[in-house]
């Protein structure tokens, strides 16, 4: 696609996704609907893409910002850009993750302008019936009174009959309760998901479950939904997660928060620059392997040639071996040179886990290694230096002073850290205005919050111009 057509498209969504609505509905009604109508559709959400590009101060950007803004003033009088554009996923997801089918929801005050200001900018349209259509690539847009819907189809087929298909299911009955609430939730890009779309539209082993336990599984996953939201902040990017499961399945939830931290104290000593934990309820865990993947550790063991060991552990191997807790810290300054960097684990042990942890033991380097096993747990510390000491403990980066508290944790630290010997290349220079990242997950959702080393601006802004200061570099 031709640089000034990419940038019309991008510019174009932004504006018209905005477009004031004078018919019945308002967008979201429109999406409410599609969704209630659509069972396949596996994502849904919103972006608000005008804010996006402000936070990111596209009017500054090099090369594209005037033409971004030339395309925003081409459609000033028919749009409000302070409105977001939806969209909807629909399923089975092909084995390299391609949907069946995307859309976008655009908010339309004038069909016939719309086409027109469309055609002149070279954008042919078809008319059938009250739609008009128009195909660029494998993009195809229909416009419809007060609605455009874009869609981007994965099988051949005629896209025509999609989109009058898309458009009649805009005028059902509107989506209540959960949709209704993930719809209406703020944010810069916000994405629902249906787990019980993702079962019903998906190919998998689940399929050799028995009748009784099918019918368990399609329970637990009925009206059971997750969302994300991502917001652009002031020296930050905050990523939150929400869960709206069933009853059902949140009884077979394993995740399981530990207040107190325990696992700090058992991670010995020293200035970690990543850390990661867990804490999981393993007689649920297990129970939920028995119940819905019984060959799963089976089918891992054989890949690794471990059908001997698994067969040892017993008919529960996973709660046999372990009791849930885990974690790790890696230490001290980052290197490229350094082949194994030093670091403390510790993983609790239930009655079988010893055993493997004596075997483990022989594949780690042995000359300075602190390491103690008992019938409760696995202690590993690279180096004396970092093994538990009085007085001395484990230093967290500020910011993620709740690792080990949930039931999964995690963070890197890049404060004060030297990243240059390892000669990072294009993009990926952006990790040097990271700070620090840290991950929190339990049974009600999660957040990842992604911390810049400046802080004083929106962190899009401070990522486009440093990687436009290192292009022009």
């Amino acid at each position: 696609m031709k640089i000034k057509h990419f940038l019309f498209f991008i510019t174009s969504i932004v504006l018209l996704s905005s477009c004031g609505n004078s018919g019945d509905r308002e967008l979201k009604e429109y999406v409410s609907s599609f969704i209630h109508e659509n069972h396949s559709v596996a994502f849904f959400g919103k972006a608000d893409l005008h804010a996006i590009l402000n936070k990111a101060g596209y009017k500054n950007i090099p090369m594209i910002g005037n033409r971004i803004e030339d395309e925003l003033k081409s459609f000033d009088k028919c749009i409000d850009i302070d409105s977001p554009i939806y969209f909807a996923v629909e399923g089975p997801f092909s084995t390299t993750a391609i949907p069946q089918a995307f859309y976008a929801f655009i908010d339309v005050r004038n069909a016939d302008s719309l086409v027109s200001n469309l055609t002149k900018k070279g954008y042919d349209f078809d008319k059938e019936g009250d739609i008009n259509y128009s195909s660029f690539g494998e993009l195809t847009l229909g416009v419809k009174k007060d609605l455009a819907i874009l869609v981007s189809k994965s099988k051949e087929g005629e896209v025509k009959d999609l989109l009058e298909k898309a458009f009649e299911m805009t005028t059902g009955d509107l989506s209540e309760g959960k949709v209704d609430e993930m719809l209406n939730e703020k944010g810069d890009l916000v994405l629902g998901m249906s787990i019980e779309s993702m079962y019903a539209s998906s190919d998998t082993q689940l399929e050799k479950l028995s009748e009784a336990k099918k019918s368990e599984l399609k329970e637990m996953v009925a009206d059971s939904y997750s969302q994300s939201t991502i917001n652009f902040e002031n020296g930050a990017v905050v990523i939150k997660s929400k869960n709206y499961f069933s009853e059902a399945l949140k009884k077979r939830l394993f995740l399981k928060p530990n207040p107190k931290a325990d696992i700090v104290n058992k991670l010995g000593y020293g200035d970690a620059l990543v850390g990661f934990s867990l804490n999981f309820d393993m007689v649920k865990l297990q129970s939920l392997l028995n119940d819905f993947a019984p060959d799963a550790l089976t089918d891992l063991a054989k890949i690794f040639n471990r059908e001997n060991e698994l067969m040892l552990l017993g008919e529960d191997p996973l709660l046999s071996v372990s009791n849930g807790q885990l974690g790790f810290v890696m230490l001290g300054e980052p290197s490229s040179d350094q082949i194994i960097p030093n670091f403390n684990g510790f993983v609790g042990l239930n009655k079988n886990g010893k055993l493997l942890a004596e075997l483990a033991i022989m594949k780690f380097p042995s000359n300075t290694a602190v390491v103690n096993i008992t019938k409760n747990a696995f202690c590993y510390y690279s180096s004396p230096s970092f093994s538990p000491s009085v007085g001395k403990r484990l230093i967290i980066p500020n910011g993620c002073e709740n690792f080990g508290k949930k039931s999964m944790t995690g963070f890197i630290n890049f404060e004060g850290k030297d990243l240059s010997s390892f000669d990072f290349e294009g993009g990926a220079k952006i990790i040097s205005i990271i700070k620090y990242i840290n991950i929190e997950v339990d049974e009600d959702g999660s957040i990842i919050y992604i911390k810049s080393k400046k802080g004083k601006e929106n962190i899009l802004k401070e990522s486009v111009d440093f990687l436009i200061k290192e292009l022009l570099d």
